[in-house]
């Protein structure tokens, strides 16, 4: 078990025998007396703004992506391509299929959005794979707009926030 002392600055590895060892916990280091709840604090260092930064970079270009793929599909449905539809629908699927196995991200939104305009383009459509693929790809644009329209709301908050602390 780890313990930190605060008097020393000092964080160590105990082996307690029994519960009452919790409660007196001694440093090696100056011998003073620390609490079981005691951590030392992280500090957020440049670098780990920089990893922050790339990842929320790269999350962003992805949903840019699936918008430009979803985009490009509905194009090719109205020009009665519906291989360049179904292959973009596709490739959106992939592309979320393997960001969830790597657990990069996950859309909610994306899940339902998909489903009720599969539902609705089916309906609309009465061509069950062609609806499917059309839902598909208005789900990922409804969804990323949604999402980077709440991002934004979020973003605007915090600048404000900020400002009015100052």
């Amino acid at each position: 078990m780890r313990a930190y002392c605060k008097n020393c600055d000092y964080e160590f590895d105990f082996t307690p025998k029994n519960m009452a060892d919790l409660e007196k916990i001694n440093c090696p280091k100056c011998n003073n007396i620390v609490s079981k709840n005691d951590r030392k604090k992280a500090i957020y260092t440049s670098k780990d703004a920089k990893a922050d930064n790339t990842i929320i970079f790269i999350l962003r270009i992805l949903r840019l992506f699936y918008l430009f793929l979803s985009v490009i599909g509905i194009i090719g449905y109205f020009n009665n391509n519906t291989k360049l539809l179904i292959i973009c629908g596709v490739l959106c699927i992939i592309i979320y299929i393997i960001e969830r196995i790597f657990d990069i991200n996950y859309l909610g939104l994306l899940l339902i959005s998909i489903v009720v305009s599969s539902i609705i383009a089916i309906l609309k459509i009465n061509k069950i794979i062609i609806g499917v693929f059309f839902g598909i790809c208005c789900g990922f644009i409804i969804s990323t707009v949604l999402r980077e329209i709440y991002f934004f709301i979020i973003n605007l908050i915090i600048l404000i926030g900020t400002k009015k602390s100052r």
